[in-house]
């Protein structure tokens, strides 16, 4: 969580313990560095451990935004959470696959013995 709060505040994304929206573009470095944390903290401590920095009630937030409900099978996945959490800080998300800005696929070998 510190390591997040920090990197949030030196790119003044974090104000006054509240989100206020990247103004600017980041750079891929920075992206794919807050995706990673969000990804993380969202995973292993839900989404109530980020819910201080925000002024919208995240839970209701995530589960409009997935589309998915308190009763369904899924509801305790987290698949999509941190892109929508990412986004609403104003920050483009960066998949754990994306070495590049513009990757939309990738690629993979195998060998077959």
């Amino acid at each position: 969580m510190g390591r997040l709060r920090l990197r949030l505040e030196q790119l003044l994304i974090l104000k006054d313990g509240k989100i206020e929206k990247a103004s600017t573009s980041l750079a891929l470095k920075d992206r794919k560095e807050i995706s990673a944390l969000v990804r993380y903290l969202l995973e292993m401590h839900g989404a109530g451990s980020l819910q201080p920095w925000f002024n919208t009630d995240l839970r209701s937030q995530l589960e409009k935004d997935a589309g998915q409900t308190r009763g369904s099978l899924f509801s305790r996945s987290t698949y999509g959470h941190s892109k929508i959490v990412v986004e609403m800080m104003g920050v483009g998300y960066v998949e754990p696959w994306q070495h590049t800005a513009d990757s939309t696929h990738f690629y993979a070998s195998a060998a077959l013995h």
